[in-house]
Formats: structure tokens, sequence, C-alpha cells
């Protein structure tokens, strides 16, 4: 039976309950800042009336708008903008370190896209996009090391989506047409997922990157999707613009399918073929623009960590292979390869 319901009139609390609470005493100190993230007002000192209902939970109503309630929906408007503003400074210190990473291993700063919404709330957070050039994708492919290290930490954060965006002009994409994944010389090449994509998120990478990593879980790609996008029309936007409308498909599969592909490929088996990464591509009639990628909702949570430590002892070099991702053209004429091999 639900308890019953005081009717409020007056102030947030009666006099008697306050003197058996006790009168809330101004919170001393400031709060620790961590990575640059500045001591907030709201964490000093927090509203009088906040904390009273704090401790006096249970005998309130649910938050109405009357003005009983007025003083905590103005302290949670407060304290969501402070927090969401710590939190993108953070983020913005995270990436900065990371461009530093990347700056010793290519020559050349980790360029974003757009620059982080310090006031945007935390929905802009969620998605990260990367820009590079033809040229800063052939040296992101030619060093797995530094790649391993400086991506690992990058998919490690809770991201909705990781995206390597390649602008360049219409005539660098001539260079790149080769079509076929089994020459090493083009295997960089649009529409490719990067080769490197495998040792991201590969046990024995991620470890020897733990002691860089300020994370629980280092080791694992918290990422939902990771994708590559491309424009080749980037640079001739005013006398050819890009398509308004792109399409493509995802690739979805039965448990039945994945099954197979265990016993073939080793990998972990998903709980469900929801739970399996799914590909999918977008593109433009002419191929110069789209995107590619891999998504998976359930942040690759595999089934557990017995498993995975059984498969680690049998394959030491780590239980996520290399994605399969070729070319568009490859994509029509075989829709039932493997997205994880074993090599």
């Amino acid at each position: 039976m639900a308890p019953k319901r005081k009717q409020l009139s007056g102030p947030p609390l009666s006099t008697a309950k306050t003197r058996t609470l006790g009168t809330p005493r101004p919170i001393e100190g400031e709060m620790r800042s961590y990575n640059g993230a500045q001591a907030s007002p709201f964490f000093t000192k927090l509203n009088y009336d906040v904390r009273c209902v704090i401790y006096d939970y249970l005998e309130y109503p649910p938050i109405s708008s009357g003005r009983e309630t007025v003083g905590i929906i103005l302290s949670c408007h407060q304290a969501f903008a402070e927090t969401s503003e710590a939190v993108a400074r953070q983020f913005s210190a995270r990436l900065k370190y990371l461009s530093g990473l990347w700056e010793e291993c290519y020559g050349h700063e980790l360029r974003l896209f757009k620059e982080i919404d310090l006031h945007g709330g935390f929905s802009k957070l969620k998605e990260l996009t990367l820009r590079f050039s033809t040229d800063d994708l052939k040296k992101l492919c030619s060093c797995k090391v530094a790649t391993s290290l400086s991506f690992t930490m990058l998919l490690s954060m809770w991201l909705d989506k990781v995206t390597l965006y390649i602008c360049a002009d219409a005539a660098e994409f001539a260079g790149v047409g080769n079509w076929h994944a089994d020459d090493a010389a083009h295997d960089l090449n649009i529409p490719r997922f990067l080769r490197c994509v495998g040792t991201l998120i590969e046990q024995q990478s991620s470890r020897n990157t733990q002691g860089n990593v300020n994370m629980r879980q280092a080791d694992k790609c918290n990422t939902k999707i990771i994708a590559m996008a491309w424009n080749y029309l980037h640079n001739d936007s005013d006398t050819r613009p890009p398509p308004r409308k792109l399409t493509g498909r995802v690739w979805k599969y039965s448990t039945a399918y994945l099954n197979r592909r265990r016993e073939k490929d080793m990998y972990i088996a998903p709980r469900s073929a929801d739970h399996h990464p799914q590909r999918y591509e977008v593109k433009g009639r002419n191929d110069r623009v789209g995107e590619a990628g891999l998504r998976c909702e359930t942040r690759w949570n595999f089934e557990s960590d017995v498993e995975m430590g059984n498969l680690w002892q049998r394959y030491p070099r780590g239980y996520i292979r290399e994605p399969e991702l070729i070319s568009m053209k490859r994509w029509q004429e075989r829709d039932d390869f493997a997205l994880f091999r074993h090599a």
C-alpha cells in the first residue's frame, strides 16, 4: 500500500522537522579539481532548501511547479549546467592529451571536425569526428603501434560514435580507386575500413596502453559506432555540389549464421544476433561521398569474461580480429563474409 502523501503548506520544512534534523551547515571546502575542472559554486555550497529535501526526501511528494519546489528546480538546472561544462572541459583535456601523442607519432595534431562545445550540454559530447586528409590516412596505417596506442584510449571512452572523416578533392579520388583488397598498397583506400581497426580493440595492444589510460576497462571498446566517412568533393563544392541524399544498407545476420561463423573464426559468441556488430554503408551515386562502419548497440559486450579468458589463452594476440570491411563492390558481391576472422 502506497504511503499517504503529505499536503504541503508553508515553508519546505516545518519547525518541528527542522529541530529534529538540525539546521544544515554550510558545506566547507571546495570540490577537488580533476583534469583542469574548476571547483563549482553549486558543490561548494549547496542550496539550503535542496539539502533539506535530501534529508527529508521520503516524506515529500514528486516535484511539482509549486512554490515549495522552485528552489530545487532552479538548483538542478544550475547543477546540470555546471556539471556538463565540467565534463566538456575534461573531455577537451583528454583529447588534447591524445593530440599530443598523435603529434609525436605523425608530426601533426589531432584535428577535430568541430570544436568541443563547452556549453552545449551532454548531448554534444556523445559523438566525435576526427578530420583527416589522404596523406594523414597513409601515415595512420603505416604505424600500427602508435595507432593502437592512440585509438585504444579514444575508443575506451563511452561515446556513441567515433568517425574518421576524410576530406579531399575530386582529383585525389582517381588515385584511390583500386578495389582489390588483397593489394597491400591499396588497403587504406576508401571505402575500405581502416586496416588498423583490428589493433584498436585488440587485447594485447590495449593491455600495453593501460598505463596511459586512466580508465577501469581500458581493454574494451565502449564506442557504439566506429565509422569512416569520406568526402572527395570537399574542395569542389562550388562546381560539383555533394549529393543531397545518401543511400545504402545495413547487413544483419541470423543467430544460426553467427554460430557457424563462431565455429570457424573462433571469436566469442554474442548473446543474440542483436548483440553482434552490424556493418552499414551509405554513399552517393558517384561513390565520392559516403560512410561505412561497424555498429554495436551493446558497446561490444560479449558473453562472459570466462570465455574471453579461455580464448585469450588459446590465442594470445587477442579475440577481436581485423574487420573485413572491404570495398563497396566487394560488399555487393559477398554478403556472407565474416566480420571477424582468425588470422
